[in-house]
């Protein structure tokens, strides 16, 4: 990660450097934890893992740091239609921030 965060700041200009990576140390963070858990289940089933999903409800509330709730408004309000539209079965009403 690292690796290509810090490529990445010679390219961009620091209003995109917040945009893009506003919550990347809580993504990490996360990661982190969730890994460290599946790696835990790893070891106390000696390689072989035959039930993750305790481990996925655990972290659960965690992964909300990947929604787009702090993208910008245009890009949240086109995912939430593109979303209502498939839903519908690919039928678009107009207007933006519909109601599904």
């Amino acid at each position: 990660m690292q690796i290509f965060y810090a490529a990445l700041l010679d390219t961009l200009d620091e209003k995109a450097q917040t945009v893009i990576f506003a919550n990347v140390e809580d993504i990490l963070l996360a990661n982190t934890a969730f890994l460290s858990d599946l790696e835990e289940r790893q070891r106390e089933t000696r390689l072989y893992v035959d039930r993750v999903g305790d481990v996925v409800r655990a972290h659960m509330g965690d992964m909300g740091v990947y929604t787009v709730s702090g993208a910008p408004r245009g890009l949240s309000d086109i995912l939430h239609t593109e979303d209502c539209a498939l839903r519908r079965g690919g039928q678009r009403r107009g207007g933006l921030k519909e109601e599904c």
